[in-house]
């Protein structure tokens, strides 16, 4: 098995696979032909999203996020696991504003509103923050 990165712009954007014995200007455009890199002993092979250039290939560094990015982030987050535990709370809360809960009903409400706070609680400014896992997890 032969396997080639295509590079545009000095990153990789898609491996491409093909047999052995099989020559990939018999596949390709000369062009597209231009923009592979055989990548098949390479070790550990890139992936998309991989920069490339005259070294050879590296893992693409992030950059670090702002304050305002991480809290951002955090934020949609929190407002999502808040909103999937309402989704669990509000028929339990149901069950017992109309006095038919049963006890297992009322239990499991009292966790997840635990866990509701314990999510609300999360300090949101910081970079990949430990978020309570929800009940029956």
């Amino acid at each position: 098995m032969q396997i080639f990165a295509r590079i545009d712009g000095g990153v990789v954007v898609e491996l491409i696979e093909l047999d052995d014995g099989c020559d990939v200007a018999d596949y390709f455009t000369p062009q597209l032909v231009e923009s592979l890199v055989n990548v098949s002993s390479q070790n550990p092979q890139p992936s998309a999203g991989w920069v490339y250039d005259a070294n050879g290939f590296s893992i693409p560094v992030q950059a670090a996020m702002t304050a305002d990015q991480i809290k951002g982030t955090n934020t949609r987050a929190r407002d999502d696991l808040l909103n999937a535990a309402g989704l669990s709370i509000d028929p339990l809360q149901d069950a017992v504003d109309l006095g038919i809960a049963t006890s297992d009903e009322a239990a499991q409400l009292t966790v997840w509103k635990q866990y509701r706070v314990a999510v609300g609680r999360v300090d949101l400014s910081v970079a990949n923050p430990v978020w309570p896992s929800p009940p029956g997890s």
